[in-house]
């Protein structure tokens, strides 16, 4: 018969005090490994960001900044009139091969009511150029967005309503604000505040005009 008092004993039981430090101790060790496995997982989570970051490869450019492939999306168009006659959406990939000029734009805007006079003459001239432009309405409401377009002389482009998928996407965080798409697809100017002189609105079919050159 075994010693009750034998620690080394399979079945013995050993002391109280024995047992509250031995418990001490286990409980040390599973909160080392603990942290040491959290560590090891929190250094394979960043190098799985570095590695993603590698492999995008450089040359890369994070959307929507200058030198990205443009999102695509595909919108409604704002109807003033029934009956209307043109297309009822738009899809930004369909208009490849010629520039385009997104014009972020509210009805509600103080900006861009003034600048829209002009935007007449700048559409027609970038029209001449090859290439177009195209409203995007920020946080309007069409019924809104369209009284406001027949109280001041109607539409000298096409206007799409933005739905918030696209405007998260594109970041549109405020109006006025616009991007330049090219040919290929690509942002290749981009402004905040572009009603004030000097901005890509007022030099735009002289831009469009260089590029093509």
């Amino acid at each position: 018969m075994r010693d009750p008092e034998d620690p080394f004993a399979s079945d013995a039981m050993p002391p109280a005090g024995h047992r509250s430090l031995r418990l001490r101790r286990w409980g040390l060790a599973v909160a080392a490994v603990a942290l040491l496995a959290a560590a090891v997982a929190g250094v394979t989570n960043r190098a799985s960001v570095v590695a993603s970051s590698v492999h995008a490869g450089p040359g890369i450019v994070p959307f929507p900044n200058v030198g990205s492939t443009a999102r695509d999306f595909t919108l409604p168009v704002l109807r003033l009139d029934e009956p209307f006659t043109g297309p009822d959406s738009v899809t930004l990939s369909d208009l490849r091969g010629r520039y385009v000029y997104l014009d972020v734009f509210g009805s509600w805007c103080g900006p861009c009511q003034q600048k829209y006079p002009a935007m007449r003459d700048v559409a027609r001239a970038v029209e001449r150029q090859g290439g177009m432009i195209l409203g995007l309405l920020l946080e309007d409401r069409p019924p809104d967005a369209a009284a406001w377009f027949r109280d001041n002389g109607g539409l000298s482009y096409p206007f799409l309503v933005l739905d918030d998928e696209t405007t998260r996407a594109w970041r549109m965080a405020g109006a006025p604000m616009g991007f330049l798409i090219s040919p290929e697809g690509r942002i290749i100017r981009k402004c905040a505040g572009c009603a004030m002189e000097g901005h890509l609105v007022e030099d735009l079919p002289r831009e469009i005009r260089r590029l093509t050159r």
